[in-house]
């Protein structure tokens, strides 16, 4: 499929043809783009759970070991 568009460029006054290759560079950019944001999501989710852990305290990380441990006691008990 073959694309062409034109671009002015109002610094110039010119109208400047826009090949297949500049279209197709700026949707890669666009991606890649894309890709280091929902990378910088997932760093950030990751970084706040660290964070929401480092503050939990040591009664709170007790309770939740207690939990696990009596869901593996149970699952073990219905085997």
């Amino acid at each position: 499929m073959k694309c062409s568009a034109t671009v002015a460029d109002a610094g110039a006054g010119r109208v400047m043809p826009v090949t297949n290759d500049a279209l197709s560079r700026t949707r890669h950019e666009s991606q890649l783009d894309d890709d280091a944001a929902s990378d910088a999501a997932e760093r950030l989710v990751m970084t706040e759970k660290l964070i929401k852990e480092l503050n939990e305290t040591w009664e709170e990380k007790i309770r939740k070991s207690e939990e696990i441990r009596r869901q593996r006691f149970d699952y073990d008990v219905s085997l």
